[in-house]
């Protein structure tokens, strides 16, 4: 059955040569858009390594031109703002908030070894605010006055693989564009947005001379649990010490709602793309059986002869499956070839590991919309009657 099915292709090149266009189109789009979801899906799935419920931000903005406050200012008011009622915890940062969709990158150097990493300017209770999660060592503490060239620094777990593979990251050095850091502390997982691939970041502190932030910050405040957060009370602190004059406040909503607002633009665009990929996707599938229907039609009296002597339905249907699926194969074979060449050459930077399981999910959506496509014609198929068949042939 399937030599002959082979056999009746060879003869018809040119219309399953057409097929096979078709369903290799189809597979192209599939696998690439599958690979697309699962990339996305991935990077959602991992998390920021940030706790945001119960953060409050309040985005303070600089005005250029006016003379800068001191860094201990900033600290001044952290402090003012923990002793607020109902207030755990309160942290400045800069690059660094989740969602709040600002970022920062340099290359660092250790040894031979250059990576890039997001910069993020914070302050000592950074990590209690979001409860980050430290992996090895210890985090950032008050400046002690000690080395003041050397910046002590905590990098997430990315960034320590990159430059330093298995070996021990705490107490090297790494050169910056302008300074030194010396390492204190690894961060098990960290990223701001849900989805951007995880990369290499590094965490310096603020209020350390050679870094220090004077200008713009971000205000996160986690508030008690069964309590509700003081914006106003949150801003007086903050005007108590500043000068309204220097300093506003641009934005002002819990970390939860920046992450909705954060998320509604990549989620759009996968909603999007799984629409028109659908669309795309529904259209040659009804082309594709019609074309199979158009085909058993057009086999009406093979068919027939085969049912009379002795084919039976199942066997039709299988021989009908066959063909498809020996066109399935023929047309996934170059789309395979193809896309493989992504993660082989370098072309995007997709991991093995995500291909896999990219190609594992566009090959089960391929075989159930083969199975679909061929389900209607097969059954079809099946139904010819043997003796009208026969009389008409």
């Amino acid at each position: 059955m399937i030599f002959h099915g082979f056999k009746i292709m060879w003869n018809q090149k040119r219309k399953y040569g057409f097929i096979i266009f078709e369903l290799f189109a189809i597979f192209l789009i599939i696998i690439s858009t599958m690979l697309y979801m699962v990339d996305q899906a991935a990077n959602y799935l991992e998390g920021t390594g940030c706790d945001i419920q119960r953060v409050y931000c309040l985005d303070i903005n600089y005005h250029e031109g006016e003379k800068a406050s001191p860094h201990n200012h900033f600290e001044k008011i952290r402090q003012r703002i923990e002793q607020l009622e109902g207030v755990e915890s309160a942290s400045f940062s800069l690059y660094a908030a989740p969602h709040i969709m600002q970022a920062s990158s340099w290359s660092f150097k250790y040894g031979e070894i250059i990576t890039s990493a997001r910069i993020h300017y914070v302050d000592k209770g950074f990590r209690q605010v979001l409860n980050l999660e430290l992996a090895k060592g210890s985090w950032i503490g008050d400046f002690d006055g000690s080395s003041p060239s050397v910046v002590p620094a905590v990098i997430n777990r990315d960034m320590a693989d990159e430059l330093f593979a298995e070996g021990d990251p705490l107490g090297r050095r790494i050169k910056g564009m302008e300074h030194q850091y010396r390492v204190i502390g690894v961060v098990r997982h960290f990223k701001t947005r849900d989805f951007v691939p995880s990369g290499p970041s590094i965490f310096i502190p603020m209020n350390h001379p050679a870094t220090g932030v004077y200008a713009s910050t971000d205000l996160l405040v986690r508030y008690e649990k069964g309590t509700h957060p003081q914006p106003r009370g949150y801003a007086r602190e903050v005007f108590s010490v500043l000068s309204r004059d220097q300093y506003k406040i641009a934005r002002s909503m819990p970390l939860e709602s920046m992450k909705e607002v954060s998320n509604a633009n990549r989620s759009g665009d996968m909603v999007f793309v799984g629409l028109l990929v659908g669309f795309l996707i529904f259209n040659l599938v009804l082309g594709l059986i019609g074309i199979l229907g158009y085909n058993v039609n057009q086999r009406w009296s093979e068919i027939g002869i085969r049912r009379a002597v002795g084919a039976t339905r199942s066997h039709v249907r299988g021989l009908i499956f066959s063909e498809l699926l020996a066109m399935t194969l023929m047309a996934f074979i170059p789309a395979f070839l193809i896309i493989v060449q992504v993660p082989a050459l370098d072309l995007l930077p997709v991991e093995w590991s995500l291909f896999i399981k990219g190609m594992a999910a566009a090959l089960l959506v391929i075989l159930l919309l083969v199975f679909v496509s061929v389900f209607y014609p097969a059954l079809q198929a099946s139904k010819i009657p043997p003796a009208l068949a026969l009389k008409e042939e």
